[in-house]
């Protein structure tokens, strides 16, 4: 029934130069986690956590220690039930964990199988059809075809008048002066982070997010990351590191110099099933946490409008000015760089 059951511990080393805190998270088969402060780890099945079940999710798990408050919070990412001293949590959601509290992992229910039998093919599906019923599946397939051309056409002409739209929208929220500059008044800044969906794009705001005059956007992977592994593609949620140490200095820069940095990427895995959107959350939220600047990012999370290379991800610019205020404006000026 159970997977896996952790205990958090923190204790204070007594030095020479004074005292320093260390925060540990020990399991009944004898794995000890270091957590260092304020850097998430993902744990799941593997050798640092010892933990074998092939139904335990490689990336069960995300976990941030704050050594300040003496609390470790959890955020479930995988599908295994998971509980904080017995209070369950749930998938997507986050909760604290004290000083000599526990984690425990569970087994989840076996999917029934609806087939009944697998998905053997029948004799029949093998047999060969006749001249006229292979003409006719030949007709059919093509009809087919040229259907799923037309679908596509209408749906690019459909994303070309919400691009229209858009542009519409740049002139009416973002007027001139005389003077060619921009008359929007700067937004205070976001005073807390959020997420935010608008159709299949995700966006994230940082605190301390500004609405600026001029942009200044990036793509993420293989340009602000790259993997640890040295592979194309990234192997767990946590394969990743900044790709260069001047990232930081050169992005905060912009900052400095009046620019609003905004990161965009595609990421069709979601669409396709093969990428949770909260494990991507948690990723991107990983990424600013080691950055630690007001950063906008955007995620295309499947076809249409907002993926790459179509623009309607770089026009639309949210501005969440507070809790109690929210400016949707579009910007796409001529002081911009990506």
């Amino acid at each position: 029934m159970f997977i896996h059951t952790s205990k958090l511990t923190f204790d204070t080393i007594r030095r020479n130069k004074g005292s320093q805190m260390s925060c540990t998270l020990v399991s009944q088969t004898g794995a000890r986690i270091s957590l260092e402060d304020g850097r998430p780890v993902v744990l799941g099945r593997s050798p640092d956590t010892r933990v074998t079940d092939k139904k335990c999710s490689r990336n069960q798990v995300k976990v941030v220690a704050c050594y300040a408050d003496q609390d470790v919070v959890v955020t479930q990412l995988g599908p295994n039930p998971t509980f904080l001293d017995g209070v369950p949590l749930g998938q997507g959601l986050s909760g604290t964990l004290t000083d000599g509290a526990t984690s425990t992992v569970k087994k989840g229910e076996k999917a029934k199988d609806k087939t009944q039998g697998g998905s053997k093919e029948t004799q029949s599906s093998k047999r060969k059809l006749s001249p006229e019923k292979e003409d006719a599946e030949v007709k059919h397939q093509r009809k087919s075809e040229d259907e799923e051309e037309e679908e596509g056409d209408e749906e690019e002409r459909r994303a070309e008048e919400k691009l229209k739209h858009l542009q519409e929208m740049a002139e009416k929220f973002t007027p001139e002066s005389k003077d060619g500059t921009s008359s929007c008044s700067e937004p205070t800044g976001c005073l807390k982070s959020s997420w935010q969906q608008i159709g299949n794009l995700l966006l994230y705001t940082a605190a301390g997010v500004k609405g600026r005059d001029k942009i200044a956007g990036f793509d993420i992977d293989g340009c602000i990351i790259t993997t640890k592994s040295g592979k194309v593609f990234p192997t767990a949620p946590n394969d990743w590191k900044i790709l260069y140490p001047e990232i930081k200095p050169r992005l905060a820069s912009l900052l400095q110099n009046g620019y609003k940095v905004a990161f965009f990427t595609n990421q069709m895995g979601i669409a396709k099933g093969k990428l949770r959107p909260e494990v991507f959350k948690s990723k991107v939220e990983d990424v600013l946490a080691t950055l630690q600047l007001a950063v906008q990012v955007f995620v295309a999370s499947g076809p249409g409008l907002y993926r790459k290379p179509v623009m309607g991800m770089f026009m639309l610019r949210v501005v969440v000015s507070g809790p109690e205020s929210r400016q949707d404006t579009v910007a796409y000026r001529s002081q911009k760089l990506y």
